[in-house]
Order: structure tokens, then sequence, then C-alpha cells
């Protein structure tokens, strides 16, 4: 599998297709104007689960992709044991700021993973979004998810051209 990075067309984020129709290809859109690094991890579960899941006709599929980043990225249970319990009269925006620097999931798909377990009402979900979300899509101010999103391949990869650089010099001068 392939990941790409471009600009896409406003509105949207990631699209997952097969190249040469044989290799799993996912293309998002990394401009820091347009998403967060929340909403890109999201994004990038959101389209490999259109490369890894199969969906019946009479399903939502990008509802059920949705479903699957949210939960690929806090899992149900692991949710349900943060929040504390099955069913809440609210969320407080401070413990989901928390959570949100702990496990790098959008304020935005906690307030929908909440919806998706009935874990509250549709009228506090439907608050979140027209009071909180829709003014601040970024979540600018909303905490920040600082975990690194390497294997530290690229500080391996960089470290040894420097050692390279380093030896060529230092051989060219003993010469």
């Amino acid at each position: 599998m392939k990941i790409l990075s471009t600009e896409l067309p406003d509105g949207i984020l990631g699209l997952s297709t097969f190249a040469d129709e044989s290799h799993p290809l996912i293309v998002v859109d990394m401009r820091p104007q347009k998403t967060t690094i929340e909403r890109l991890r999201f994004t990038a579960c959101h389209e490999l689960a259109h490369i890894l899941l199969h969906f019946s006709d009479e399903c939502n599929v990008e509802k059920m992709c949705n479903k699957f980043a949210n939960f690929f990225l806090f899992p149900k249970q692991t949710f349900i044991e943060e929040m504390g319990a099955e069913h809440r009269n609210q969320l407080a925006l401070e413990e989901m700021i928390d959570l949100k620097e702990l496990y790098g999931i959008s304020i935005a798909a906690q307030v929908h993973a909440a919806w998706d377990l009935r874990m509250i009402s549709r009228e506090h979900y439907d608050w979140w979004y027209d009071e909180m979300i829709k003014k601040n899509r970024l979540e600018e101010g909303w905490g920040v998810y600082s975990f690194p999103e390497t294997t530290g391949r690229e500080k391996r990869v960089e470290a040894r051209m420097k050692s390279k650089d380093v030896s060529t010099k230092s051989n060219k001068q003993t010469v």
C-alpha cells in the first residue's frame, strides 16, 4: 500500500483507489490550513476502510468507513472506559481535549463516537455540532496531539546521509 500527499480540491481531504487495478493507494491533502493532524489520521484510516472492507449495497459506505476510522483510532471499549460510562448527559470540552492529546482523535470524532454508541442524546450531539464544532472546524485552542507519527526511519536515513557526507569530506582531506 502506498500513501501519497498532494493538494486535493476543496472539500476533499483524502481518497483511495487502486493504481494499476492492483496496488492500493491512499491520497491525502496534508496542508495545515485545510486539516489537522487528528483529522489527517482519521482520513487515512477512513480511506483504509475503503480499501480493506467490502460493503453491501444497502449500507451507507461513508458512514461505515467513518465508524471504522473512529474505532480503529479509539477502540469502542477504551472510549467507553475513558468516558466513564456508557451513557452521559453531556460531554465536557476539557475531558475531550485530554483524550484528544492522549489518543490523537479529534473532538469532532469523539462527539460522533459518543452519538454512534448512543452515549449522548441527539440533542446534545446537535448542540456540539451547531454551537462548537461548526464554529471551530480546525479545533483551534482545543489541544494538540503531539505524538510523532513516524517510525524514526526518516531520522535514521538522514543521519546516515550526514554520516556519508562527513566521511566523504574526511576521506578527501586525507588524500
